[in-house]
C-alpha cells in the first residue's frame, strides 16, 4: 500500500484493495461485451496511445497504436505460441495471428468475449490459428513452458499480482517474453484533495480493479515471480488523458444508445462520464507499459 502524508485515520480510498471474485468480474465484461460496437471502438477494449497527446484522433486508431506497442514486443513470429491474458473481444490476438503468424492463445473470464471473440477469429480465417477460451488467469491450465510469449492488456489490475505472474513465469519457456500494461498510481493523492482520492477509488469500483499497484513496486513484483524485468516505462501522458477525453467525447455523441442498450440508469452513466472528465486531470493516476522475460534459454 502507498504511504503518504496521511494520519492513519485518514487513509486514502484509492489505495484499498478489494479482491473482486473470477465471477464477479466476468459478469462485468459480459455486460460490456458490446461496448466495443457501441463506441466505435473497433475490436478493443483498453486504452488508446497517442504519438501526439494533444491529437483528436478518435479511440480505435489509437487502440490500434497501443496494440502494435504491445504486441511489438513479443517477438513472435511464425511457430510461435502466444498466451493472451485477458483477451477481451479478439482484437489484439487476431491482429497479432495476422501480423506474425503466430499462434494466439487468449483466455477470459467473460463467455460472451469468448464467443465474440471466436467469431472475430473466424470472420477473418484464423480459426484453428487463433483459439480463445474460459480460464482464470491466477490458475492457468497450461503447461510449465507452453508459451513463446504472454502479453496482457489492462487485466492484471483486476487480479492478485504476485500469483499472476506466477503463473506467467510457469507457462513461459526459458527465455520466453512477457508485455503488459498495468495501471497504477503514481504517488500518493495527498489528503487535501479527497474529491480526486474518491473519483480514483469510484474507478476502481465501477471497473472492478483489484487494486492499483505503484511503479516502484513493479520490479520486485516480476523478480518476485522468477522474472527478469527489462524496462517499466511510464507512458501516461500518451495514454490516460488522452483517453479519457477522447472517451469522454465519443460516449457523449452515442449516449442514448449507451443508455438503450446497457440499461444502466442515466444519472450512473452521466457520472461516469465526470468521472472521465476528473480522472484525465488527477496525475496521480498512471499508466505504464512493463516488459520482462523468463531466465534461461
Amino acid at each position: 500500500m502507498i504511504t503518504g502524508d496521511r494520519k492513519d485515520s485518514e487513509m486514502s480510498r484509492s489505495t484499498e484493495e478489494t479482491p473482486w471474485t473470477t465471477e464477479e468480474v466476468g459478469h462485468r465484461y459480459d455486460r460490456l461485451s458490446r461496448v466495443p460496437e457501441l463506441l466505435a471502438f473497433g475490436e478493443s477494449l483498453h486504452f488508446g496511445y497517442w504519438e501526439d497527446p494533444e491529437d483528436e484522433g478518435g479511440l480505435s486508431d489509437a487502440m490500434g497504436r497501443l496494440t502494435d506497442l504491445v504486441i511489438g514486443g513479443l517477438d513472435a513470429g511464425p511457430g510461435s505460441r502466444v498466451l493472451d491474458l485477458g483477451c477481451g473481444v479478439g482484437g489484439p490476438a487476431v491482429k497479432l495471428a495476422s501480423a506474425t503468424g503466430a499462434e494466439v492463445v487468449g483466455i477470459t473470464v467473460s463467455r460472451e468475449q469468448i464467443t465474440k471473440a471466436t467469431g472475430l477469429a473466424r470472420a477473418e480465417g484464423l480459426t484453428g490459428q487463433v483459439v480463445f477460451q474460459y480460464a482464470d488467469a491466477m490458475d492457468l491450465p497450461f503447461e510449465e513452458g507452453e508459451f513463446d510469449a504472454v502479453f496482457g492488456l489492462e487485466s492484471i489490475m483486476h487480479m492478485d499480482r504476485p500469483a499472476v505472474l506466477a503463473q506467467i513465469a510457469k507457462v513461459l519457456r526459458p527465455g520466453g517474453r512477457l508485455v503488459l500494461t498495468d495501471e497504477v498510481l503514481r504517488a500518493p493523492i495527498p489528503a487535501d484533495r479527497a474529491e480526486d482520492d474518491e473519483t480514483v477509488a469510484g474507478y476502481l469500483r465501477a471497473n472492478m480493479i483489484r487494486s492499483l499497484a505503484t511503479p516502484e513496486a513493479y520490479p520486485e513484483l516480476l523478480t518476485g515471480a522468477g522474472l527478469d524485468p527489462e524496462a517499466i516505462t511510464d507512458i501516461t501522458d500518451r495514454t490516460v488523458r488522452p483517453t479519457f477525453r477522447t472517451l469522454w467525447r465519443q460516449a457523449n455523441d452515442r449516449l442514448d444508445t449507451i443508455l438503450n442498450d446497457l440499461g444502466s440508469p442515466p444519472a450512473a452513466v452521466a457520472e461516469e462520464l465526470r468521472g472521465w472528465q476528473r480522472l484525465a486531470e488527477i496525475p496521480e493516476f498512471g499508466y505504464l507499459l512493463i516488459s520482462a522475460h523468463r531466465p534461461g534459454r
